[in-house]
């Protein structure tokens, strides 16, 4: 559970005008994310102003975030009146200390962002970035870097999550644990549990469930790993364990349908978990719109500069190689099971669309 950043207690959930925040029974203090304070608050300009003023440069607090435990940047809002408050960059979570949420909240910033807007410089900040396609960025930290220089995505400005993701975690264990297993046994192993599309219904069609969990090559097992971990906490949190284990289910059924439907090569085993991923992702996008994803731009095989991309944008082109690639596995080029991955697509869509109307 998390900390106090002013007294180290530990942080209790409450509800404030019908948004959820953090609060601490000793000092009374306040943490409230920023996507709280804006679509839940109404707080629009306070968060604009916030993310323009939290920068890189700017002086830290040092009071460590209660996520991450990175000290939070110290950023002072001008209204009616002074608020000096801790903002952390890579959480978007904003302390408030005792009396502050409510003086933020009573306080009316229209007639200062206004004079800001008309000063400000031409590029996409605050509340505008969530609906920019592109902006500039820069990573936080070794481990960013690592990242966006292996071609990984991290997220930006992450929607809030209140729950631990045990399903998540617990089905990563378990698919790392049996893929090393499959290793060990090799080649025997991936004709008896993949997915082999002219053997679609061997052992009772128990093949459509068992080829989620093997994987090729340490190469494959850990990219499917990292986006189940980069996407699945956020949908498991906002579905609950039930449903997301529902939805990882149904994609990866859906994604072994299309690709018995399209895929010429009927004796190949399909394996891994692609296909269920692939639902959890194109949940994640339509039921956080305003996601946003850094990734690493390269020009001629050099790294050039960091951006970050709407969710919207990077699934898109995602989609659109997708597409490409089905063309060419049902030309029988490749080895990978582009179907399989628009399969999933089309199952996150029709969960997202049974959500909606639940």
């Amino acid at each position: 559970m998390w900390a106090c950043p002013a007294c180290r207690r530990r942080l209790h959930r409450l509800q404030e005008r019908g948004g959820l925040v953090w609060g601490c029974p000793a000092c009374r203090g306040r943490a409230v994310s920023m996507a709280v304070l804006e679509h839940t608050f109404g707080a629009v300009e306070l968060v604009q102003q916030l993310t323009e003023k939290a920068r890189p440069d700017s002086p830290t607090a040092g009071r460590p975030c209660m996520v991450c435990h990175r000290p939070m940047v110290e950023v002072g809002v001008i209204a009616d009146v002074y608020l000096p408050l801790e903002v952390c960059r890579r959480c978007r979570f904003v302390w408030f200390d005792a009396q502050e949420l409510q003086d933020a909240l009573n306080t009316s910033f229209s007639e200062v962002s206004e004079r800001l807007a008309r000063h400000r410089r031409p590029v996409i900040t605050g509340h505008d970035a969530y609906s920019g396609f592109v902006e500039a960025s820069e990573p936080e930290g070794f481990r960013e870097w690592v990242l966006l220089i292996l071609g990984l995505p991290v997220e930006d400005r992450a929607p809030e999550r209140v729950r631990r993701p045990w399903v998540t975690w617990g089905l990563s264990i378990l698919v790392v644990f049996i893929s090393v297993l499959a290793w060990v046994y090799g080649e025997a192993s991936v004709r008896m549990l993949g997915f082999i599309p002219a053997e679609a219904f061997r052992y009772g069609g128990l093949t459509w469930l068992t080829a989620f969990f093997l994987h090729g090559s340490l190469l494959h097992l850990v990219g499917n790993l990292y986006f189940l971990l980069l996407f699945g906490d956020n949908v498991e949190d906002a579905l609950g364990p039930r449903r997301y284990a529902a939805l990882i289910l149904a994609a990866t059924l859906a994604g072994n349908f299309l690709h018995w439907l399209g895929e010429p090569r009927s004796q190949v085993p399909l394996i891994g978990a692609s296909g269920g991923i692939s639902g959890i992702l194109t949940f994640y996008v339509l039921r956080f719109p305003r996601a946003r994803l850094k990734v690493l731009f390269w020009l001629w095989w050099r790294p050039v500069w960091v951006i970050s991309l709407s969710v919207w944008l990077w699934f898109a082109l995602w989609v659109a190689g997708q597409l490409l690639g089905a063309l060419m596995q049902i030309a029988g080029v490749g080895s990978v099971s582009y179907l399989g991955h628009l399969g999933g697509v089309a199952a996150g869509t029709a969960f997202w669309l049974w959500e909606r109307r639940r």
